[in-house]
C-alpha cells in the first residue's frame, strides 16, 4: 500500500490511519447462520474459507501491517437482486474473519480488538464476491 493512498479517517473520535483491502469469494450456503447441517459438513467448508484469508491478507499485506485495533467494513457484490440479509451475510464471515486473525494483521475478533463497520450488498452479475477492509484504529491522545 502506498503511503499516498493513506487518508486519515474519524470513527467515533478515533483516528483511522492505514487499511489492508481482502478480496474472497462469497462463502458458500453451508456457512450461512440458519445453516443447520451437522458440524462435519460444514467443518471442510469453515477449514477452506480459513485459509483462504489468512493467505488472502498475508498477500494482501506486503508491508506486514499489525493492527491493535481496527473496523471492518465488508461489501458483498451478490450476482443477482434477491433479498438477502446483510446480517447473516456478514455472520457467515467468521470462518474468514478468523483466518485474518491467523494472519496476525488482527490480534483477535472480540469486541476490545475489532469493530464492525459499513455493511453494504451491491450487485455484480458477473464477479460475485465479498471485499473485507481492516481499517487501524489508533485512538486520540486527549
Amino acid at each position: 500500500m502506498d503511503d499516498k493512498e493513506i487518508q486519515p479517517l474519524r470513527e467515533n473520535g478515533n483516528q483511522v490511519t492505514q487499511s489492508v483491502k481482502i478480496t474472497l469469494p462469497l462463502p458458500p450456503s453451508v456457512l450461512h447462520a440458519h445453516n443447520k447441517g451437522h458440524w462435519r459438513v460444514k467443518a471442510p467448508a469453515v477449514k477452506a474459507a480459513r485459509y483462504e484469508a489468512m493467505y488472502a491478507a498475508i498477500a494482501n499485506n506486503p508491508h506486514d501491517l499489525r493492527f491493535e485495533r481496527a473496523i471492518l467494513s465488508l461489501t458483498f457484490f451478490v450476482p443477482d437482486n434477491r433479498q438477502r440479509d446483510a446480517l447473516n451475510l456478514t455472520q457467515s464471515m467468521k470462518a474468514s474473519i478468523d483466518g485474518v486473525v491467523a494472519s496476525k494483521l488482527i490480534p483477535g475478533d472480540h469486541w476490545q480488538v475489532l469493530k464492525i463497520g459499513d455493511i453494504d450488498c451491491e450487485i455484480d452479475r458477473k464477479k460475485p464476491r465479498v471485499v473485507l477492509v481492516f481499517s487501524e484504529l489508533v485512538e486520540n491522545e486527549s
